[in-house]
């Protein structure tokens, strides 16, 4: 949803009175206001293109390669499509993620698929707000009074993650767990993520299939796409696949005007 506003923002800026935006400049926008991006395309459809000035739209479409938004988080592939969208033009430079829902006149519904390899995935997780994330899913079998040093995550081919995990003690520089966990990954009905068959070790001593299910558990559950129907936003997974090197996802999100 940022991302949406972000672009209408971004489109929105270029505007002129009585005109409308050229693609190139679009493009330019988006790069102007991401880390790094490799290869970009944008298409703003009109048909015709006056509709512009009635606030309609008939489709953005952005495609890219490797796309680094910030430092730590880039996409080796990027691509969304949206169904028709219309707006308020008389209020459009004043888009913002609070205010959107009044000036947005139609729901907003897209396309999106995303690929990340396996070494753009392990600069992510090492990052310090998603290292943060990660370790509320430690077993609790983990001594307690450890951060996280080191996250490793390993692509198979089939369908299964590994994560190697190193941690220190707090107290103590010369005591360090080691936490390696392998699991598959399963979509449900189009909304649901579900890790199966886990399998996992602490300081090489396997960890038991107890903890490991409550580990599981506990992440299932927050992997679970229907949560976001509190807020009003339904999404669905058409493709959810694991290669040696890659995760490619696809998905349908619909996210309601009013």
């Amino acid at each position: 949803m940022e991302f949406l506003i972000s672009t209408l923002t971004v489109f929105t800026s270029l505007l002129s009175v009585g005109g409308f935006i050229i693609n190139s400049s679009f493009t330019n926008a988006i790069k102007e206001r991401s880390h790094s991006v490799e290869e970009i395309e944008v298409r703003v459809e009109n048909v015709p293109t006056h509709n512009i000035i009635k606030g309609e739209i008939d489709s953005i479409k952005l495609a890219t390669r490797g796309w680094g938004l910030t430092e730590n988080f880039r996409l080796e592939e990027f691509e969304l499509e949206t169904d028709p969208l219309k707006f308020d033009f008389g209020r459009i430079r004043e888009l913002n993620a609070e205010n959107w829902r009044e000036i947005v006149n139609l729901p907003i519904q897209m396309g999106i698929r995303t690929v990340i390899n396996e070494d753009d995935l392990n600069q992510l997780v090492r990052s310090p707000r998603i290292q943060e994330i990660i370790s509320r899913f430690i077993p609790p079998s983990s001594p307690a009074g450890f951060e996280i040093e080191n996250i490793n995550f390993d692509l198979k081919s089939n369908q299964r993650i590994k994560i190697n995990t190193t941690a220190q003690s707090i107290q103590s520089n010369q005591q360090k767990i080691n936490l390696s966990i392998e699991f598959g990954v399963e979509i449900v009905e189009g909304h649901r993520i579900l890790i199966r068959e886990p399998q996992g070790t602490l300081n090489g001593q396997p960890i038991s299939n107890n903890l490991l299910q409550g580990f599981t558990d506990n992440i299932n559950m927050q992997l679970d796409l229907r949560r976001l129907q509190a807020s009003g936003i339904t999404a669905r997974i058409l493709q959810f696949d694991i290669q040696d090197n890659t995760i490619e996802l696809t998905s349908l999100i619909h996210i309601p005007n009013r």
